[in-house]
This record gives structure tokens, C-alpha cells and sequence, in this order.
């Protein structure tokens, strides 16, 4: 639990991307295929701030105003997926992608699945 009443708890953001998207689909047998996906661009964020009333817990007479900020409203976007599925109803999935700012955000999924 946190010490601080927040009365907002709503990030309001307006972001823009710009840029490219690769899909190349090949059959490998008639049974089975396999997907490539690529998505790069450049991705701009607008409206980026957090404003908020806050207090302390217990002390509500004592209100304080907080305002957030992005540091780089610009970054590159990258992400790359790869499918292989199997008679149409077995897959699986490999996706890694990466928001590169000042500092690198890098996440990777892995999907395992049947399709009914």
C-alpha cells in the first residue's frame, strides 16, 4: 500500500508512428507455413504528461500538485515476429521487439498454441 491518495489514476497520451511493415508468408509443405513479420518506425508522443492532486495519507488538508514528463517524446520502434504453423491449427510464435530512446527497452514473447 502506498503512502500517497492520488486522484487520478489516467495517463492521457497522444502518440504518432510512422513507418514500415514487411510480411513475407511461405508454405513449407502443404501442411505447414511459415510467417516472417518485420515493423520498424519512428514513434512520437504529443501529449505526454501526467498532472495530478496528491496528499499523504491521514494528512488530506496538506495537497500537493505533481506533474509528470517524458524525457524523449522520440524513439525508434523494431519489431520482428516469426510463425510457424502446423495443419492449420498448431502454432507457434516468436516475437522480440524494442523501443530504443535514450535508454533501450528490449521484450521478447514466446506463443505456444492450438487453434479451434
Amino acid at each position: 500500500s502506498t503512502a500517497l491518495n492520488i486522484d487520478s489514476k489516467n495517463f492521457h497520451a497522444l502518440n504518432s508512428f510512422m513507418g514500415f511493415n514487411v510480411n513475407y508468408e511461405k508454405g513449407m509443405s502443404d501442411k505447414a507455413i511459415v510467417n516472417f513479420y518485420f515493423l520498424g518506425g519512428w514513434n512520437h508522443y504529443f501529449l505526454d504528461s501526467l498532472k495530478n492532486n496528491a496528499s499523504f495519507k491521514d494528512a488530506s488538508l496538506n495537497k500537493f500538485y505533481t506533474k509528470s514528463k517524458l524525457s524523449n517524446q522520440d524513439s525508434l520502434y523494431l519489431q520482428g515476429e516469426i510463425d510457424f504453423t502446423h495443419n492449420q491449427s498448431f502454432f507457434t510464435r516468436l516475437m522480440l521487439s524494442s523501443d530504443i530512446k535514450d535508454n533501450i527497452d528490449f521484450s521478447t514473447k514466446l506463443e505456444v498454441g492450438a487453434k479451434f
